[in-house]
């Protein structure tokens, strides 16, 4: 199975976004490669002695342009694709067999299939982080730690309350218009989620990282400057 196959997005420009994020901390003097395995987190960073661990996600001119602070998406919650908790997590071992064999994940019935009664725990060592970046590696971006993604999968987010509201919202939303989107905690089953250039994307399953508001003082969601990101990430290394 090639990268290809196991990216449900417009791949080469997410390889190149990958080299811009790249490229811009080798730039403030720190060592940073490409993950050579492609079925592996995407960047690996010397940081003051210690490994950090990326995964680098590009939002669309749509719904992120980069004059814009937060994202402006209709929902109002931040996502990941699901399959990327693989990187973040313990014991996803079944997850990576899954993705292996079968090419995606896109029903929250196949996700309980593989997680079953599971308290989900981060991995912490080295440090992993999921940095979301705002359209072109424009000048904001998002920071979710493997931390924030065990909270959400565990369905104990610092706005849990908010998200929670938000959810019901948009399933009142999904019935009235014949959407079809089906929520199970945290877990969002979007069939009509779209990828970069607009088509349709084959993974569907979503985990829902927190809600995007005025000030996200409740959020766990780092919302920084592309000149705020060394101290950022100084923060976050600090903590390990």
């Amino acid at each position: 199975m090639s990268r290809n196959d196991y990216v449900r997005d417009y791949v080469h420009r997410g390889l190149a976004i990958e080299e811009r994020v790249c490229g811009f901390l080798r730039q403030s003097g720190f060592t940073c490669t490409r993950n050579i395995d492609p079925y592996d987190i995407d960047l690996e960073l010397v940081f003051r002695g210690k490994k950090i661990l990326i995964e680098v996600e590009e939002s669309s001119r749509r719904f992120w342009p980069s004059t814009e602070k937060r994202p402006i998406i209709p929902s109002r919650l931040m996502t990941m694709p699901i399959r990327k908790i693989r990187y973040l997590i313990e014991g996803a071992d079944a997850l990576e067999t899954h993705l292996k064999t079968r090419g995606n994940i896109n029903t929250i019935q196949e996700f309980e299939s593989i997680f079953k009664n599971v308290t989900f725990v981060p991995k912490r060592k080295p440090v992993r982080i999921w940095l979301k970046v705002s359209y072109d590696f424009g000048e904001h971006m998002c920071i979710a730690t493997s931390d924030l993604i065990a909270d959400a999968l565990n369905c104990k987010l610092r706005d849990q309350d908010m998200v929670n509201s938000r959810i019901e919202e948009l399933k009142f939303q999904a019935e009235k218009h014949g959407k079809q989107w089906f929520f199970k905690g945290n877990l969002w089953e979007n069939h009509e989620v779209k990828n970069m250039i607009g088509l349709p994307r084959t993974d569907t399953l979503l985990l829902i990282l927190g809600y995007i508001g005025d000030d996200n003082l409740c959020s766990g969601l780092i919302f920084c400057r592309k000149s705020e990101l060394i101290t950022i990430l100084e923060n976050i290394s600090s903590l390990s």
